[in-house]
């Protein structure tokens, strides 16, 4: 079928298979995490929270990046929280950021 096209039709066909392509490339990476943990330190100079992760994703002491939004607070140190961050992994070489704390 492809072969009895114009040369407009196969341009445009092929302009849509790769901006298809592409477009579950750029989401594949997108998933978040979903993890649970004990808020061990917040520093609200550097923004940065050490978090005793739970989940078996992520399991130990991790460093999260956070502002404002996360909705993260002094009153959280000691407690157990559920959270969102913008990796699908743990790295503590890139220091993932916490998007949301799901419940406290």
């Amino acid at each position: 079928m492809i072969g009895k096209m114009g040369y407009g039709a196969k341009i445009a066909a092929a302009v849509i298979i790769f901006f298809l392509s592409s477009m579950s490339v750029s989401y594949a990476g997108r998933d978040n995490l979903i993890l649970k943990g004990i808020v061990r330190s917040l520093n609200s100079g550097s923004n940065v929270a050490t978090i005793d992760v739970q989940s078996e994703s992520c399991r130990g002491a991790q460093n999260f990046r956070f502002d404002s939004s996360a909705g993260l607070d002094t009153s959280m140190i000691g407690k157990s929280v559920t959270f969102k961050i913008d990796s699908s992994k743990c790295d503590n070489a890139l220091t993932p950021k916490i998007l949301k704390i799901i419940s406290k």
